[in-house]
């Protein structure tokens, strides 16, 4: 996307998970996808947690619906039980991993990043990809939060002033992880919810945001401000 972002002079940022940059390592719910992607036809039941997951693999769409639905299991979990259940699906599966993310899979590396046109900015997306609510460790917090900033300070040469919050819906966030927001420095968070930015509700650090849509109509009604407008002042629209 940076290309036609930097031809038609859109400005972006784009937010890093550092801990994945640094190391090459996976997201965990790339991971999953790439199990659901690659694993043969069939049907399958994996134990997890005391709860049985039971998918089949058939079609494309099979495979989607068994991707949300392990996503959707362990989303809340901590880092080592996501992990868990990517070993589990690697052996009922019957496919390994590879130690590496393949192309279709990596993020882009600290040389791609440090090249991207000034237009593009990058902010933090945390070190790991935890539910910040879920964190209770203040030093894990605190890792979570100001050690990503760091860490792509460092590679990266200059400040970084935004954060986005992981998953970023009203659950996903709490006191403890706004205040640790403020007190790292950034001059700014992102949801993944809420719709347009507007004076009502600019808190610098619940910043609203439209979520991607499917289809270039949706898309253009909803980047517009045209679908907001529309529920707004409802009552005058045919």
């Amino acid at each position: 996307a940076a290309p036609l972002l930097v031809k038609y002079e859109v400005p972006a940022t784009i937010f890093i998970v550092s801990n994945i940059v640094d190391k090459g390592l996976w997201l965990w719910d790339e991971a999953l996808y790439y199990l659901t992607s690659h694993a043969p036809v069939g049907a399958y039941s994996i134990q997890h947690n005391h709860r049985t997951l039971e998918f089949t693999l058939h079609t494309t769409d099979d495979r989607i619906q068994a991707w949300t639905g392990l996503v959707n299991t362990v989303l809340y979990e901590s880092n080592s039980r996501r992990w868990k259940l990517i070993r589990e699906c690697q052996d009922m599966l019957g496919i390994g991993l590879p130690s590496t993310p393949p192309a279709a899979n990596r993020s882009m590396n600290w040389d791609e990043l440090v090249s991207l046109n000034p237009l593009i900015d990058i902010g933090s997306h945390t070190r790991n990809h935890p539910i910040l609510s879920t964190v209770q460790d203040p030093d894990e917090l605190a890792s979570e939060i100001l050690g990503s900033k760091k860490d792509i300070e460092k590679h990266i040469g200059k400040p970084v002033t935004t954060f986005c919050y992981p998953n970023g819906l009203a659950p996903d966030y709490n006191e403890f992880s706004l205040r640790e927001i403020k007190h790292s420095g950034y001059e700014c968070a992102v949801l993944a919810h809420g719709g347009l930015v507007t004076p009502s509700n600019s808190n610098m650090y619940e910043l609203p945001r439209i979520s991607a849509q499917k289809t270039l109509v949706t898309y253009k009604s909803e980047a517009s401000g045209l679908r907001h407008l529309k529920e707004k002042y409802s009552k005058y629209w045919s």
